[in-house]
């Protein structure tokens, strides 16, 4: 007997499945009061087949399922976003047969493409999850990708009816500038929940276009009840404001250690694009995640998730060349704070050097008891806007070995360190003295003319504590006769002792007299001192 198309669908499928056509006639979308509501419509008006009395009431509870499926949105959001719910939640039309047609007659539908297509279900879309099926059922990333890369020289699909057509409609169209349709193609991927990164970034990346990141962020909000992937979950962290942003991101990806993408946005958040400028911290951070972005590629876990390969390529070779600069900058740059030590002859004094920008600056003597917080310096450092702390420490002579400790705040004022510098205070006042004598050669011996020719050793006295033994030769003589210096006196090193000589007699035919050095780590060192 001829049966109404409705009818058959009901008695093929067991519950009544609703075209687009009929989800129109099935109410109205409306907003007031900050919600989004479909308004059932008066039942006779649902179906130009006219269906029987017993239709009605499953219609009627149709059309509360479908009420109840769709999510609050705020007002602001208005019609756009009130027509991408209809389109999320809305079965795909189906081709129903003529209307005369005996039930019996009917092939059953065939089945849709797995993984493909929205399955319908009671009231609202199911969306074809790719974690939930068997591997025989599901279509994979990889072959939609495949399926993608073919569309890549055509046009628009006229009738999209798949993942990969829908998505190549929607590039097709942000790439003429039709940013609506482009949208729309958008939304019906969105609808089926794959895990695939790249279609969730662009339409990410086109919503922030057009609505803002909080105009973005509530789209992707009425998309979660059906999306459940975790590329969708990662794009839209990266729809939060900074701090939230970074929490998300580092949340997923400790969930998801082996999420190969999610390490490529991780990086972005210590980014120099991001940031402007990078503490060492940070570009630690961002070269580590780089490399764990780069061995997922290694270890083949990226293009299961990616529809278009072509961003994968770019995020790949991105990532390449910004470790590389990253590598050849932590490379040459210090990574730990250093230490000049100077005596003097009231104290040691310690200037610490950062490695970087600080705002802040502490230290101890030992290894144990509290941090003395160093106060500002004179000046405001120019890099971040902030007085400079002041990085030089007092030690008391006679001070013995021990290891100093500092600690800093960087340029986002995060704690960094501690560091252990190690303090010896007799091997810092040798290498404070050889320097110092090595940079003045021309003064270690001194001509002084007046009742003959007096050589002055005042220079070699001052800075005795590093020199283990001191020999002169005159003109082409050999260079073996000694220069007498009084012992080292660590607590008063550079001062003369009131009962050395620091001068001797020589010929006053001398012309010239070569001085060599022999310091305490056993090199040695030598001028010759020509007579003006």
């Amino acid at each position: 007997m001829p049966v109404s198309r409705s009818a058959l669908d009901m008695h093929r499928t067991g519950r009544l499945r609703m075209s687009a056509g009929l989800w129109r006639r099935l109410g109205l979308l409306t907003v007031f009061g900050g919600a989004v509501a479909l308004v059932p419509m008066a039942a006779p008006a649902l179906f130009s087949e006219r269906p029987s009395e017993a239709l009605l009431p499953e219609a009627g509870r149709f059309a509360r399922a479908a009420a109840a499926a769709v999510p609050a949105v705020p007002t602001h959001v208005g019609q756009t976003a009130a027509g991408e719910i209809l389109a999320a939640v809305a079965p795909p039309p189906r081709r129903l047969p003529p209307e005369d047609v005996d039930a019996d007659a009917v092939p059953a539908p065939a089945a849709p493409e797995p993984a493909l297509r929205v399955a319908a279900g009671p009231g609202a879309a199911d969306t074809s999850k790719l974690a939930s099926v068997s591997p025989a059922a599901t279509v994979s990333i990889e072959d939609m990708a495949r399926r993608f890369a073919a569309l890549a020289a055509t046009g628009p699909v006229p009738e999209p009816r798949n993942a990969p057509e829908w998505y190549h409609n929607a590039r097709t169209a942000e790439m003429r500038g039709d940013a609506v349709e482009a949208r729309r193609a958008y939304l019906k991927v969105a609808g089926l929940d794959l895990d695939a990164v790249d279609p969730w970034s662009r339409l990410a990346a086109l919503v922030l276009v057009q609505d803002g990141r909080s105009g973005a962020r509530q789209v992707f909000a009425t998309l979660a009840d059906r999306n459940r992937a975790p590329a969708f979950e990662l794009v839209a962290a990266t729809l939060a404001e900074d701090a939230d942003r970074r929490r998300r991101i580092e949340a997923f990806m400790a969930m998801n250690p082996d999420y190969g993408p999610g390490w490529y946005l991780y990086a972005d958040e210590f980014s120099e694009s991001r940031l402007g400028s990078q503490t060492i911290g940070e570009k630690r951070r961002e070269r580590d995640a780089l490399n764990r972005f780069l061995q997922a590629e290694e270890a083949g876990l990226l293009k299961n998730r990616f529809l278009d390969l072509s961003m994968l390529a770019d995020w790949l070779d991105k990532a390449r060349r910004r470790r590389g600069v990253l590598e050849t900058a932590l490379i040459n740059m210090p990574s730990e704070p250093r230490a000049i030590f100077t005596r003097s002859n009231a104290d040691w004094s310690v200037y610490v050097q950062l490695p970087e920008p600080a705002t802040g600056f502490s230290y101890r003597l030992g290894e144990a008891g509290p941090m003395v917080q160093a106060g500002p310096a004179v000046g405001i450092d120019q890099r971040t806007g902030r007085p400079s702390p002041n990085t030089t420490i007092s030690v008391v002579p006679g001070a013995e070995p021990q290891v100093i400790e500092v600690a800093y705040q960087d340029l986002r004022g995060s704690p960094v360190g501690p560091f252990r510098i190690p303090f010896d205070p007799m091997s810092a006042l040798v290498g404070q003295q050889r320097q110092a004598l090595e940079m003045t050669k021309g003064s270690w011996v001194a001509y002084r003319e007046g009742s003959g020719l007096t050589l002055y050793t005042t220079h070699l006295m001052t800075y005795r504590c590093t020199i283990a033994k001191a020999t002169y030769g005159l003109d082409s003589e050999p260079v073996d006769k000694a220069i007498p210096l009084p012992p080292c006196d660590p607590k008063d090193p550079f001062s003369v002792p009131s009962g050395a000589t620091p001068y001797f007699k020589i010929p006053a035919t001398t012309r010239s007299v070569t001085v060599r050095l022999e310091f305490r780590d056993g090199s040695r060192s030598e001028t010759t001192l020509p007579r003006r």
